[in-house]
């Protein structure tokens, strides 16, 4: 068996969100099914950044500018 980030040896299952299985499929397009490991993570890491803008939108996040953040100091 393949070892794969994310997954221990004795696991036979990768579970995937909704978005992460979205773009997981769009990854394995785009790379022809080669570099699997790749697909889960990049797959992984924009399901991420999905949630992480729609936080944003739905004003659960605050967002702040460096001068913001430089004035707070």
């Amino acid at each position: 068996m393949e070892e794969v980030i994310g997954m221990s040896p004795n696991e036979d299952k990768i579970i995937f969100t909704r978005q992460e299985w979205k773009h997981f499929i769009d990854e394995v397009g785009m790379r022809k099914g080669q570099e699997i490991e790749k697909c889960i993570n990049n797959a992984r890491y924009l399901a991420k950044l999905d949630r992480a803008d729609e936080q944003i939108r739905k004003g659960h996040v605050i967002v702040k500018t460096l001068e913001e953040l430089e004035a707070m100091e």
